[in-house]
């Protein structure tokens, strides 16, 4: 039962995006959407288009935090989109993955976030200032990254997957260390010690 009523809210969250999607499908509306869309973004450049498509989703992300539903709504729209200017799917979904992303870690709407900064003693304004400079680092980082997409990058599949990951675990890391040493005095960590 408890398992149950943890995962509840994302399953209603689910289901709230599906029965918009259900009714944009059945007033037969998604089309006219995704025709005004194309009409509207007919003279940017691709660049500007993959672009559109991330600060979609990161401002989507304020109101609806669950990926699941977000990619359920969204999803729809936004692969025909990408596929109409000839953007791969997979640079869509990138751009769909960084905007649903990084920013579960600075919206004040992400509950596990507001769990965490009162667990850690670390207030909403302080985690704001603080996070904020990574941030806009990481908000410039991964635009660059989807313009650089749009001219294509060498296939690394599995070992690409790799090479990601261990970097997010690296960069996570690296600010798990720095915050600590900033925030969290009972923890002593000087590089001097490190000999």
């Amino acid at each position: 039962v408890k398992g149950l009523l943890g995962i509840l809210p994302a399953v209603l969250m689910i289901l709230m995006a599906s029965s918009i999607r259900y009714t944009m499908e059945e007033a037969k509306i998604l089309d006219t959407v995704l025709y005004w869309a194309v009409g509207g973004m007919e003279g940017l450049p691709k660049w500007g288009i993959i672009l559109f498509i991330y600060f979609i989703v990161l401002g989507m992300n304020f109101f609806i935090s669950s990926g699941s539903a977000k990619a359920f709504l969204l999803m729809p729209l936004l692969v025909p989109l990408s596929q109409i200017f000839s953007i791969s799917p997979q640079l869509c979904v990138l751009a769909f993955a960084f905007g649903d992303g990084f920013s579960n870690v600075f919206y004040p709407t992400n509950a596990a976030l507001l769990i965490a900064l009162g667990l850690a003693d670390v207030s909403y304004g302080d985690w704001f200032k603080w996070s904020g400079k990574f941030q806009v680092l990481n908000l410039i980082l991964t635009s660059l990254i989807l313009i650089f997409g749009l001219f294509g990058f060498p296939k690394l599949g599995v070992a690409g997957a790799a090479y990601a990951t261990v970097l997010g675990q690296i960069v996570s890391a690296i600010i798990s260390v720095l915050l600590n040493i900033k925030k969290n005095h009972e923890i002593n960590i000087r590089l001097k010690s490190f000999r």
